[in-house]
């Protein structure tokens, strides 16, 4: 019985590989049959340089204030003193900072503000950036004794950065 099943498997294993060749096959020549022709290279028109703009460039624009621009000076001597320090990065037009700022203007306004210095940073301002290590406008990063102490990306909704900034007095 072992035998015959054995030649049996073996027979029906050897029809569905010639099937799956005679499959593979044909299907190679009719794709040689409708392979599209390929043409003689073209060498490409002179091109003709563009009009020189006659509009200046657009310079960058900064994001409006509305805290304490970053005064390096400033920073260091809010440092020195121990005073927690939240530095708030932002760029003119940036979805993120659009709806961020409104938000953070009304919580530094309101009657739990939290006892740091803030300063605002332009996210075009590299140097600074790269000091603190920022690529993204809407970050917003406490500082204190000269250390990072706390971190915040994209952050928009007023409970999020109301309890964010609650934790600033635990530093």
């Amino acid at each position: 019985m072992a035998h015959h099943m054995a030649r049996y498997l073996t027979r029906r294993f050897a029809n569905t590989i010639t099937t799956a060749l005679i499959c593979a096959v044909s299907h190679v020549a009719v794709a040689q049959q409708t392979a599209p022709v390929v043409a003689a290279p073209v060498k490409p028109a002179a091109v003709v340089p563009a009009p020189a703009p006659t509009a200046t460039p657009v310079a960058i624009q900064k994001a409006q204030l509305l805290f304490p621009a970053f005064n390096d000076a400033q920073y260091r001597g809010s440092q020195t003193a121990g005073r927690p320090t939240l530095l708030v990065f932002a760029q003119h037009g940036h979805p993120v900072w659009l709806k961020q700022a409104p938000t953070l203007q009304v919580i530094m306004r309101s009657a739990d503000r939290i006892d740091a210095d803030v300063f605002q940073v332009d996210i075009t301002d590299r140097a600074v950036c790269s000091g603190f290590k920022v690529t993204a406008p809407g970050t917003i990063l406490v500082m204190k004794d000269g250390m990072e102490r706390l971190r915040g990306n994209g952050m928009v909704r007023e409970a999020a950065l109301k309890k964010f900034l609650r934790l600033i007095p635990t530093l």
